[in-house]
């Protein structure tokens, strides 16, 4: 390969530009992380994916995009090949660009204060708490049928009555379905990272990593920076084409996962555990939507285990949906939830 220097580069400037694109490539292809088969993409392919993944999800505000300086996206590129990866990169920019990036997390719609009971989520590995694992095809089961529930929920509703209050404080049912899109694009990127590793967390620890993780955060800007991002959309019909659309690819994605762990979030995940995860977000958010009892009994099945597994056994007189209720803090523990009421809720 020839380098362009000094008088070099003035004389043949569009020559040394391609030299240097070529160079970068090249390095792409080299620093690829060998734990993870996703594919490398193309430096250009890689901004654009950034600029769009940011814009569309997760800021919303035109004036924090403008701000961030994407020739240092691509400098990144060279020290951070996680970029590549499908792993998260938001904290990399933030560190990078000077702009703050809030982590978006699962369950981040605000409680009632007046409904939810505060509390702090239980390590499942001391003090009771239980393992939690799932075999692939009754994670897979359970997603794709909590992904058909929560698409048929949202289309059953009318524009207008997307922005009624959702079970959430603060969130409109537009905002959860807004939230549930981006969680679906996320998931893809962990469909498509399998690694040979052993599993950190199963379906029940992974919250109690989750929350540890996320402590502390402002629910206040969590809230507004949801709304922005609802707002993104020229209308709610055009969040439905496009949840629509993410959807079926999870569905395919689900479909199609073989028996090989996956990263996600920072965490290794069993398959069955990684879809048992996303099956109790959908089914969590289509209580939140509190449009009645047409729920997806296998996910809320797996949703109530989840709790139990962090809490300790719930009542059984309790229906499965009642208790995940109690168990995300959507309702306060009653005086006869027993022993597990001291942990609850389990999960936000």
């Amino acid at each position: 390969m020839t380098y362009y220097v000094g008088a070099d580069r003035t004389a043949n400037p569009l020559r040394a530009r391609n030299a240097d694109r070529e160079h970068l490539d090249l390095q792409t292809k080299a620093n690829r992380r060998p734990e993870c088969t996703a594919r490398t993409a193309p430096l250009s392919t890689l901004v654009s994916a950034i600029f769009s993944f940011i814009t569309s999800n997760h800021i919303a505000d035109r004036r924090t995009v403008q701000s961030i300086d994407f020739r240092k996206l691509l400098a990144l590129r060279r020290s951070h090949p996680e970029f590549s990866a499908g792993l998260p990169v938001r904290r990399h920019m933030a560190a990078h660009s000077g702009v703050s990036f809030p982590r978006r997390r699962p369950h981040d719609g605000v409680r009632d204060p007046e409904r939810a009971v505060s509390g702090t989520v239980p390590d499942p590995m001391a003090g009771g708490g239980l393992p939690l694992r799932v075999p692939l095809a009754d994670g897979r089961n359970a997603l794709i049928e909590s992904v058909h529930a929560v698409v048929a929920a949202l289309d059953g509703l009318d524009e207008w009555d997307l922005f009624t209050a959702s079970r959430c404080h603060g969130w409109s049912r537009l905002d959860v379905g807004t939230h549930l899109l981006a969680g679906w694009q996320e998931m893809l990127a962990g469909m498509a990272c399998p690694v040979d590793a052993e599993p950190t967390v199963d379906a029940a620890s992974f919250w109690t990593a989750f929350a540890a993780d996320n402590a502390g955060q402002d629910r206040v800007a969590v809230l507004l920076a949801q709304r922005r991002r609802s707002d993104a959309h020229t209308r709610p019909d055009a969040m439905r084409a496009q949840l629509r659309d993410v959807a079926a690819a999870v569905v395919y994605g689900a479909e199609a996962m073989s028996d090989r762990p996956v990263h996600w979030a920072g965490q290794v995940f069993a398959p069955g555990d990684f879809l048992t995860t996303w099956a109790v977000e959908d089914v969590v958010h289509q209580l939140d939507l509190d449009l009645g009892d047409d729920l997806p009994a296998g996910a809320l099945a797996l949703a109530r285990r989840t709790v139990e597994s962090l809490a300790g056994p719930l009542p059984a007189a309790w229906p499965d949906a009642h208790a995940v209720l109690v168990g995300t803090g959507r309702l306060p523990a009653p005086a006869d939830a027993g022993p597990a009421g001291e942990r609850l809720p389990a999960l936000g």
